[in-house]
């Protein structure tokens, strides 16, 4: 058979403009003709992948998961399974001999996202391993840098490793998705680009020990944390009218202290909820909302009740 580089440039380019990315991949399997015509091939004369999302996630059974969310609505899973060292995409299954399934899987998200044109509107790592093993992949992972607005990982330890994965340039969002008792080594994190370039952060459930500072410069917090203290609400009372640039911020806390308590002054009983309601915390000039969420056990023991205290003078839309 005739190889393909003596086929005229002009019949290949036109092979390409007729194909999808995933047409594209099955025809680089072809051949290794096939093969190095299309590796050598500028990323802008390759077709759009058009992914808006992907998942990856990494199980206790040392299994990686690839979901892909296109534009159009529809799926594609991709399965790699260590102990049967086995790719299964879409259903279709196909044994990977004595190929590393970490690298066989890496190898697979490179070449699939040098198809993708657009940023990422979602990019969900979840880690359900051991740290060492997430890690490992996280380590792996270093060789890609993915544009994505939306940022949510979901791991024990690998928070640092993972944040700089993802283009600073691109990235709106932060959402950290803790294990109980997670490390999360928040003043190397603070210092990274992604982080002080992002415009929102999300955080819970309430395993996380932070520094008031760490977050008071984003336009948008929604978090749960295990205690705040009085000084703490000060500072980012300060924080939020010298901003040019606040939104909201919604703090959950696991502890509600008798400091607080003090300080927030009486509240209401609404049914089960307990609301207290700070008129004077903001100007009136200020279009500030800030929620303290807490729970609260009284001296007498009863029954714990969600506390929420809402400094607000205005409801931003």
């Amino acid at each position: 058979m005739s190889s393909i580089l003596k086929m005229p440039e002009l019949v290949l380019n036109k092979i390409m403009e007729v194909l999808d990315f995933k047409s594209v991949l099955t025809l680089r399997q072809a051949c290794r003709d096939f093969r190095n015509f299309i590796d050598d091939l500028d990323d802008s004369e390759l077709p759009d992948s058009k992914i808006q999302s992907i998942q990856i996630i990494m199980t206790y059974e040392e299994s990686i998961e690839f979901q892909f969310e296109n534009f159009d609505g529809s799926m594609d899973i991709i399965l790699y399974s260590n102990r049967e060292n086995s790719r299964i995409f879409n259903g279709k299954t196909r044994i990977l001999e004595t190929s590393v399934i970490f690298n066989v899987a890496i190898q697979d998200l490179e070449r699939i996202l040098k198809f993708q044109k657009s940023i990422l509107k979602n990019l969900d790592l979840i880690f359900s391993t051991p740290s060492t093993v997430g890690v490992q992949m996280s380590n792996i992972l270093g060789a890609l840098e993915f544009k994505t607005q939306y940022l949510k990982i979901l791991a024990q330890s690998e928070y640092l490793s993972i944040l700089p994965l993802v283009d600073p340039g691109t990235l709106k969002i932060i959402d950290f998705q803790l294990w109980h008792n997670s490390a999360v080594e928040m003043d190397q994190i603070a210092e990274t680009e992604q982080w002080k370039n992002a415009r929102e952060f999300i955080s819970r459930p309430y395993s996380l020990n932070i520094d008031v500072k760490f977050f008071s410069h984003f336009s948008k917090c929604n978090i749960y944390i295990q205690s705040i203290s009085g000084t703490d609400l000060n500072f980012l009372k300060e924080s939020y009218i010298n901003s040019s640039n606040f939104e909201y911020s919604h703090i959950g806390v696991e502890f509600w202290n008798e400091e607080l308590s003090s300080a927030l002054g009486p509240f209401d009983i609404d049914g089960i909820y307990q609301k207290c309601f700070l008129k004077d915390i903001f100007p009136q000039s200020e279009s500030i909302r800030v929620k303290l969420y807490g729970y609260y056990v009284c001296n007498c023991s009863r029954v714990e009740a969600c506390k929420s205290t809402e400094f607000s003078t205005k409801t931003l839309d």
